[in-house]
């Protein structure tokens, strides 16, 4: 996660999204929301919306801490990438 998290520092979206699948795919940890969460935002800063939505969902529908934020977002997409 931690991995991730630096590469998105550095603006290397694409392999920060890569750390994030791991550990989303790992299944058993702490950091699956918030994986989600920045997989999204790598998503939207490498203009990929459609990939940027199905994080942003799977983070809606943990109904965690980013929920909120998430369902921000996505109404926000839902005007702009039409």
């Amino acid at each position: 996660f931690y991995k991730g998290l630096s590469y998105q520092n550095l603006d290397k979206y694409s392999k920060a999204a890569s750390e994030y699948t791991k550990v989303i795919n790992h299944g058993n940890n702490m950091f699956i929301e918030e994986a989600e969460w920045y997989k999204a935002l790598c998503y939207l800063k490498m203009n990929k919306p459609k990939e940027a939505k199905r994080e942003l969902l799977a983070v809606v529908n943990r109904k965690g801490h980013y929920e909120k934020d998430a369902k921000a977002i996505l109404r926000k997409l839902r005007y702009s990438f039409k």
